[in-house]
């Protein structure tokens, strides 16, 4: 209807959006710190998975509804707060409700007393008691793995992803990589590894060259780790988690970078050109950034050619490189 001339005008459309445009809620920012919940380019929350769990976040009992995770009409929003609220009820009459805390498990005999792991821990988990033996406070405990991977000696494992689980992680991840260059990813829960999720969701396209391996976080990767990766023939190994200001654990991105960073010295000892071994970031949110990082390695890697008979098998075990602490 034209108003102004009180008149119909007629016109084809594909179309039509009843409804201006929306911004995202401000407060949103420090509301994603607090429950430690990612945001999407545009500043809404961030689903866990578009499909499979569009109410549910990475944060465990933290649920969305509405226009809180982007703009809907009245009936998407009515139909996703149900959903929300159908979660809130199941987690409130289950009675006794049992976390999925990941607390370091400790071998007395192996500790050297070298409290790498007390200065390592953000949280300030790690108190040593009078007789300096490591105790773990498990309400502090955020079960990043920052420890396992400083401890020198092996005392320290996590047991939802301990050093033997890893490597064996690593080596079927090699083993069973058909293609070439063969690349092992190793990728935080909390950013990387959802940005790989959406970016094959939105079928994004990029080499399926890296064989992902889900980690709590990327300070969890150890020296030992990574040379494994190597000695059993992979031709390149990426490690991608959150932003280092972005951390999810605040500082296990920082760790992880200065460790591969000293990493590459080793790397260049064995005679293995640096620029096999790739440190990134990309948020949950950055599916595109995801997938460009990773053809962008892979490319490097082709023109380097394949690893072949260069292996860092000797220098497995060597700890403590250039004052970062690691196995």
């Amino acid at each position: 209807m034209n108003t102004r001339l009180i008149s119909s005008d007629e016109f084809e459309t594909d179309l039509i959006v009843l409804m201006i445009g929306m911004d995202a809620e401000p407060s949103n920012i420090e509301l994603s710190r607090m429950f430690k919940t990612p945001l999407d380019e545009n500043g809404f929350f961030l689903e866990q998975h578009p499909k499979l769990g569009p109410s549910t976040t990475a944060s465990k009992g933290v649920f969305l509804a509405g226009v809180s995770q982007g703009p809907k009409d009245i009936a998407d929003t009515v139909a996703h707060a149900g959903l929300a609220a159908s979660k809130v009820k199941t987690l409130l009459t289950s009675g006794d409700i049992i976390t999925e805390a990941c607390i370091p498990s400790f071998n007395q005999d192996l500790c050297i007393s070298c409290r790498l792991c007390e200065q390592i821990c953000t949280p300030k988990a790690i108190k040593f008691s009078d007789e300096n033996i490591p105790e773990v406070d498990l309400a502090a405990c955020r079960g990043c793995g920052a420890c396992a991977a400083a401890c020198p000696s092996g005392a320290l494992d996590l047991p939802c992803l301990s050093n033997e689980q890893l490597e064996n992680a690593t080596k079927a991840a090699i083993e069973f990589n058909p293609l070439k260059p063969a690349i092992v990813g190793y990728l935080c829960r909390w950013c990387a590894y959802i940005a790989a999720d959406r970016a094959g969701t939105a079928r994004m396209k990029y080499p399926p060259n890296v064989i992902p391996i889900q980690v709590p976080c990327t300070g969890r990767i150890n020296v030992d780790t990574l040379l494994t990766a190597f000695a059993e023939g992979a031709d390149g190994v990426t490690v991608m988690g959150c932003h280092i200001q972005d951390c999810h654990y605040r500082s296990g991105a920082r760790y992880a970078k200065d460790r591969t960073d000293n990493m590459r010295e080793i790397l260049e000892v064995a005679g293995i050109d640096r620029r096999r071994l790739y440190f990134g970031s990309a948020s949950a949110s950055e599916a595109d950034s995801f997938a460009e990082q990773i053809t962008q390695f892979v490319n490097d890697i082709v023109k380097l050619g394949p690893l072949g008979k260069e292996s860092p098998r000797n220098l497995i075990g060597k700890q403590d490189v250039e004052g970062v602490p690691g196995r």
